[in-house]
Parts: C-alpha cells; structure tokens; sequence
C-alpha cells in the first residue's frame, strides 16, 4: 500500500470549486472520503481522487467550453426575414396536408359504409326474389340473366 497523494492542484483548476472536496495544506485538492492510501503500491491516488480529477478535468473543460461560446457572439439576428418564411410556409403545407387527409379518411369511412350497407342489400335479395319478379313484369327469359 501507498499513500494517497489527493486529487487536482489548485493552481492546474483555478476557478474551480468542488463541493465534495477539501483543499489540503500543499493545495491539493482531497476528496471528503479520501481513503488515504491506496489498494496497490503502483498507483499514487485512490479511487475517490480519481474521480475527482475526473471531474475537475470535466468542470474545467465546461468553463473553458462556456467562455469560448460567449466571447463569440453574434452579429445581427439569427433569423432573416426571408428565412423565417421558410419555417412557416412548411407549417401551411403541412397543415394544409393533414386537413387533406383527414378529408380523404372521412370520405373513404363514408364510402365503406355505403358499400356495407349495399353488400347487406345485396344479401337480403335472393334468386327466388328475383326470379318472382322477372315473372310478375312478364320478363322474358332471353333477357335475364343467369
């Protein structure tokens, strides 16, 4: 075993503050529950330190990452006018599209009922039926169909 040498420098993560972490005498920054050696003679921080060097890697990746964004601001809107037709004319077209469709659905329903209803029709009326009429109007034989 070996004894834990803490996580980050002060001076390598300027501006970062650790909530879980104490700052020791040499500046180092040690988590809250440093074992204070480590499992294996080779390695120099235990396993909490490492996570906190982790993480203040991290952090100081997202300061620096946020600085970056805001000294490059923009000049000017983001949106010129013509480029705010765009999004609105697809939203009219889009828009448009769905009443077409649901148009079209509701016709199609209305269009299945009136052929299940004629199917049913069409059950109802037998040959016999049929065969009685053509008698009763004094149909010819020739001219029905079979």
């Amino acid at each position: 075993m070996s004894t834990c040498i803490g996580g980050p420098s002060v001076d390598d993560y300027a501006g970062i503050r650790i909530k879980y972490a104490t700052l020791d005498p040499d500046n180092v920054w040690r988590s809250l529950k440093c074992e204070l050696h480590t499992d294996n003679m080779f390695k120099q921080r235990c396993k909490l330190c490492v996570r906190l060097m982790n993480i203040s890697r991290a952090m100081k990746s997202n300061i620096q990452l946020s600085l970056k964004l805001n000294r490059k601001k923009r000049l000017g809107p983001t949106l010129t006018p013509t480029r705010t037709e765009t999004p609105k004319h697809l939203f009219k077209t889009k828009h448009n599209t769905q009443k077409s469709n649901l148009r079209k659905d509701s016709i199609i329903q209305t269009l299945k009922l009136k052929f299940n209803e004629l199917k049913s029709k069409m059950e109802l009326v037998s040959n016999s039926y049929v065969d009685d009429l053509h008698k009763s109007m004094n149909v010819n034989e020739s001219q029905c169909f079979d």
